[in-house]
Formats: C-alpha cells, sequence, structure tokens
C-alpha cells in the first residue's frame, strides 16, 4: 500500500491506495529498473501472393477437382487466403481433400497457440476446398453457415498438422461439408461444418446452347 500525507481534502486522516500491480505483459516490455516503456523486439513477416486472376480464369473454365489438382502439381497457385494461412493442397479426390497447415508466429495467442479464429478460417477454407472438389465447371460457392468446436488448442510448434475436408451431402443449390484438424500424431484439435450455397460464377465462359 502507498500512504499518502494528510490533506485539507482527506480531512487531514492519512488515504491509502493500491500500489500499481505489473502483470506479466507489462513486465516483459518494461526496464525492472525503472519500470520506463521499453520497445518489444519487432518481429517481421513478409507475404507474397500470386495474383488471382488468371486462378479465376482457371477456376471459370475446369471442374473443382481438375483445378485442385493442378494446384498440387504446381501448375495453378493456391488461391492468396490459403497463402496467408499457409494452407497447401496435398490430395485431392471427388467430395474429399487433405490440406498442410504450417503454423507461423504471426499465427499466434498471448498463451503461444495458434489463434481460435484462425482455426476457424483454416476449418472454414478446408470445408469450401472440399466441396469445390465436387463441383463442375462454371459455379462458385458462398458460406451460408459455419459451424467449429475447439476441442484442443493447437501448439505453434505444432508438427504435421493436416486437415480433411468431407462433403457429407451434396444438392442442386446447397451442400454440407465436415472437417477435421489434427497434428502428425493423429490427435484432434478442432472439428467443424458447414452449409455452402451454389452460384454460377460471374467470370464463367458461356455455355454452348443445343
Amino acid at each position: 500500500m502507498v500512504s499518502i500525507e494528510p490533506s485539507r481534502l482527506s480531512g487531514g486522516r492519512p488515504r491509502s491506495y493500491s500500489a500499481h500491480r505489473v502483470n506479466a505483459f507489462d513486465a516483459a516490455v518494461m526496464d525492472p529498473d525503472d519500470r520506463l516503456p521499453v520497445e518489444p523486439a519487432a518481429l517481421t513477416r513478409v507475404l507474397r501472393w500470386d495474383d488471382p486472376v488468371a486462378l479465376r480464369r482457371a477456376a471459370a473454365a475446369l471442374d473443382g477437382i481438375e483445378l485442385l489438382r493442378g494446384q498440387i502439381d504446381g501448375a495453378y497457385p493456391p488461391v492468396p487466403a490459403s497463402q496467408l494461412l499457409n494452407l497447401s493442397v496435398q490430395r485431392a479426390a471427388l467430395g474429399r481433400v487433405q490440406l498442410r497447415y504450417r503454423p507461423d508466429p504471426s499465427h499466434g495467442d498471448e498463451g503461444g497457440h495458434v489463434h481460435g479464429g484462425l482455426v476457424a478460417a483454416l476449418l472454414e477454407a478446408t470445408l469450401r476446398h472440399a466441396v469445390a472438389s465436387s463441383l463442375p465447371a462454371g459455379l462458385t460457392l458462398r458460406t451460408v453457415e459455419l459451424n467449429v468446436h475447439l476441442v484442443n488448442a493447437l501448439p505453434l510448434n505444432a508438427a504435421g498438422s493436416l486437415l480433411d475436408g468431407t462433403v457429407v451431402h451434396g444438392g442442386r443449390r446447397l451442400i454440407t461439408a465436415e472437417a477435421r484438424l489434427r497434428d502428425g500424431c493423429g490427435v484432434l484439435y478442432a472439428h467443424g461444418s458447414t452449409t455452402l450455397a451454389v452460384q454460377p460464377r460471374g467470370d464463367a465462359p458461356p455455355q454452348d446452347s443445343e
């Protein structure tokens, strides 16, 4: 406690105040001698992504499974969001995909784990890839509903993180899918499901009429 000398405003009685408590974050960035703010070490991440125009053109002319297999072979770049999330397609079949995730320090929360919002984005991206694998050319997707269950906190040093996505029900207008996030040892960290609406692409080439 900090004691303050009497004053007229306090009626002549000493007043006490709780001393400032330095929390863990403050202690990490404050100099222990004078408790003046010290600038923390800055980390930098350089982001690069491919121009999505070429990818959109390919997506307008190719079936979803052809596009995904082309991304695996390196013929087409991933979508910019996948590059931001460090996601890459490993396997693709009709209605099923497997993606690999590489955690990055910039993805972390204050506890040293991958941020929960980012895990949700990983699942949503996997779900969209799974549904896209079942689409013919000229169609695109819009997320209608997304449900995410965070089972365990994913450490930033987790190795071999894989996401598996599967179409559960395919309709003409709405498609549902589910996805799971596991590490290389098979430990489940999160799972989710989605409903996606199917709609024509605005940049799709005109269909031949008979």
